[in-house]
């Protein structure tokens, strides 16, 4: 069974996007990325420069062995072309760009998918932030589709729902584990920054 874990330190913030893979891909059981905590100065993301360019669904397709992904980027689109019948474990961050991956998985039905935890876009100082976090509508297409039938944990990081919003996501799926977490983190010269992007929150808590 073989594990791959790319480590990095605090205020590191581009992990490479791998070429070649690496060759033992193919024996790849879990595969775990540093996610980064809001502590640290810089986003931990999977990219050459700012893209993840396809670099984890590439990883996936050589991996059908794979249980459990842990990743600070969003995979793009063909990440769901690889074999992802193994898959259990998946935890995964929008990092700068979510690159539609709730509505694609909304699409597609891991059989075997038992945990998942999204970590929503969150790039508060960003003036259209708001416009590139997860749609409360897609969230609902989600829970309702096949995709969430084999989920039994789910953890939602940094929503711009209401209260009553995620109360209604609950109500979806009654036999759901479903954890929210929220972060925010600023420095103290720019509290005025982190202030503001409290108050464009629709649900005026922000992240």
């Amino acid at each position: 069974m073989a594990r791959m874990r790319v480590p990095t330190g605090r205020g590191i913030g581009i992990l490479p996007a791998w070429r070649p893979l690496p060759s033992r891909s193919q024996h790849c059981v879990i595969f775990r990325l540093h996610i980064g905590q809001p502590d640290h100065h810089n986003r931990t993301i999977v990219a050459e420069a700012y893209e993840e360019d396809g670099a984890i669904g590439c990883l996936v397709a050589k991996a059908p062995m794979l249980e459990t992904l842990i990743s600070p980027s969003a995979p793009s689109r063909n990440f769901f072309d690889a074999p992802l019948r193994q898959l259990t474990t998946l935890a995964v961050d929008a990092g700068y760009d979510a690159q539609g991956f709730i509505e694609h998985l909304t699409q597609v039905s891991p059989p075997n998918l038992q945990s998942f935890a999204w970590g929503e876009y969150a790039e508060t100082y960003v003036d259209d932030w708001i416009d590139r976090t997860t749609g409360f509508s897609s969230m609902v297409g989600l829970f309702q589709s096949s995709a969430f039938d084999t989920i039994r944990n789910f953890v939602l990081k940094n929503p711009t729902y209401s209260d009553q919003e995620l109360r209604q996501l609950a109500g979806l799926r009654p036999g759901l584990q479903f954890k929210v977490v929220r972060t925010s983190s600023a420095y103290c010269d720019d509290i005025r920054v982190l202030q503001t992007s409290l108050q464009k929150s629709p649900n005026g808590r922000g992240i």
